[in-house]
C-alpha cells in the first residue's frame, strides 16, 4: 500500500474509532494519543521537518508576496478613492 493509502485508511479508521465513541473520557484518550503520536513523528523525523518546513517557505514566498503587493495596492487604491470623495 502506498503512503497516501495508509494515510487515508489511516485517517478512515480514527474518524470511525471517533464516531462509533460514546464516552467523553474516550475520545479524550483518542485525542491524547494522536497529539503523542505527531510530536513523537515530529521529533524522530525533526532533520525532514526542518527541511521540508524551509523548502515549502521558499516555494510560498514569492506567492505570500506578490498577495500582499496586490493587497496593499487595492487598499492604496481604495483610500485615495475615499479621500477623492468617491463610492
Amino acid at each position: 500500500m502506498t503512503t497516501i493509502g495508509s494515510a487515508v485508511m489511516t485517517g478512515v479508521l480514527l474518524y470511525v474509532i471517533w464516531k462509533t465513541v460514546q464516552t467523553e473520557k474516550a475520545r479524550n484518550f483518542l485525542w491524547t494519543g494522536c497529539v503523542i503520536f505527531f510530536f513523537a513523528m515530529l521529533f524522530l523525523n525533526r532533520n525532514a521537518a526542518i527541511d521540508l518546513t524551509i523548502s515549502e517557505t521558499k516555494g510560498w514566498w514569492p506567492v505570500f508576496s506578490e498577495m500582499v503587493k496586490n493587497m496593499s495596492g487595492g487598499l492604496r487604491d481604495l483610500l485615495r478613492t475615499l479621500m477623492k470623495g468617491g463610492a
